[in-house]
């Protein structure tokens, strides 16, 4: 399964993050422009997305085989294996 975000995600993770914080509700338009850019160039460095056309691949997290069996143990932490590391 492709795991991807778009534009229009993001752009609705600030508008949300708008809504819940006042200081960034005063943010101009150039330093919300920024503060996107720059945690987009983040995650890329990181290798946590990848830029394909019009969308952005999230890549799955590398993580040991025991940290993988502890979190198979318990029902909850085991979502964070389905929607963080694709498994």
């Amino acid at each position: 399964q492709k795991r991807v975000i778009t534009d229009g995600v993001i752009n609705a993770f600030f508008e949300r993050k708008e809504e819940e914080s006042e200081d960034v509700r005063n943010w101009n338009i150039a330093t919300k422009k920024k503060v996107r850019q720059v945690l987009l160039r983040i995650l890329v460095e990181c290798q946590l997305l990848k830029k394909e056309e019009q969308e952005w691949r999230i890549t799955p997290i590398l993580i040991s085989q025991r940290l993988r069996e502890l979190v198979k143990k318990d029902d909850t932490k085991r979502l964070l294996l389905k929607f963080v590391l694709d498994e």
